[in-house]
Order: C-alpha cells, then sequence, then structure tokens
C-alpha cells in the first residue's frame, strides 16, 4: 500500500462484526454484528461518525445491504426475521418474522418490490 495516501481511521466493535454493505450513494458503511446489532458510520478521512447503533435482530445479525437509492438499510437474522430500517432516521420501515423455516444468511435488494433472502 501506499502510505503517502490518507485512509479513513478502521472502524472498532467489541463484538464481532459479520457482514458490511457500503451504502451506493453517500460516505456510509453498515456493519452486523452477531449481538443482532445494526450500525452505520459515516466513513471518512476527516474522520469517522457513527450515525445508527441499534439492536434490530433478537439474533446474530447475519447480512445488511443498501436500497438503490441508500435510503434504506435492509438487514437479515439467525432469528429468521428481515427488517428495513430508513438511514436518516434509524426508525424500522418494515419487519418480516418467521421468513423461512430456517435463519436468514443473506439479504439482497433486488429492486423497491423485490428483496432475495
Amino acid at each position: 500500500m501506499d502510505d503517502s495516501v490518507e485512509r479513513p481511521k478502521p472502524l472498532r466493535f467489541k463484538e464481532p462484526v459479520v457482514d458490511v454493505a457500503f451504502n451506493p450513494k453517500t460516505s456510509l458503511v453498515a456493519s452486523s454484528l452477531i449481538t443482532g446489532h445494526v450500525f452505520v458510520h459515516r466513513y471518512a478521512v476527516e474522520g469517522n461518525e457513527r450515525l445508527l447503533r441499534q439492536r434490530t435482530h433478537r439474533k446474530s445479525c447475519r447480512s445488511v445491504c443498501f436500497s438503490g437509492d441508500g435510503s434504506l438499510l435492509y438487514s437479515a437474522s439467525k432469528d429468521k426475521s428481515w427488517a428495513a430500517v430508513d438511514v436518516e432516521s434509524g426508525e424500522e420501515t418494515m419487519r418480516v418474522n418467521g421468513a423461512h423455516d430456517k435463519p436468514l444468511n443473506l439479504i439482497h435488494y433486488v429492486n423497491e418490490q423485490i428483496m432475495a433472502t
């Protein structure tokens, strides 16, 4: 690596991170933790800023992804649920409990009407 290039400081967590996702429109990065928490940070050379920390799931949050416009953060969990959170307000806009018979391992935004789990 070129040491002359400025880079943001690493994000540090007390618990294991399971997945990360990068916002398609802004310098936001989302992290899902084994505790069921979801974090959103503004990631920049000038300094990182935590914008959201919330326990979205009862069990491990295994996957996160942003909507195409970056306004929503989707998460999937070992507790068999998936949820959508408004990135700006932190409000949960949708939750599907018991989405499958088995724990969810991945969530993928396809378009405004379709989520793949």
